[in-house]
């Protein structure tokens, strides 16, 4: 049993990772941002696997925006998480730059870019 105890790792995963894009992007959302919601807006999506008390991450950071240099700007801040430890009372995390891309939109008028990366995460056992 984790010491977490009654704390969900991936909910407290999901609050760390929020907190760490915010000062990139005011308006940041787990997997889908709310319909309407204005440009600029951040969303992300979290993929594990699991091998022993480690866990390894896929975070997708997905960076919307109608402005081309807007949306450049925040992939590029996004970036800067590269090769950063984060840590605080219920978890310790390592981020790894992995890919970064621009994906076509339907929407012809907005610029997608996502910036992918690895975190390694270690299980706390007590």
């Amino acid at each position: 049993m984790s010491i977490l105890g009654k704390f969900s790792r991936t909910e407290q995963l999901k609050i760390s990772v929020k907190s760490i894009l915010k000062p990139f992007c005011e308006k940041v959302y787990h997997k889908k941002a709310p319909p309407k919601c204005a440009c600029p807006y951040v969303t992300y999506y979290l993929k594990h696997a699991k091998e022993y008390h480690q866990y390894d991450y896929k975070l997708e950071a997905h960076v919307w925006s109608k402005d081309v240099k807007e949306a450049e700007t925040i992939a590029d801040h996004i970036e800067e998480l590269d090769n950063c430890v984060f840590s605080n009372e219920y978890h310790n995390f390592d981020i790894e730059l992995q890919d970064r891309g621009n994906v076509e939109d339907e929407d012809k008028e907005l610029t997608h870019i996502v910036v992918l990366f690895n975190l390694t995460y270690f299980d706390v056992r007590g």
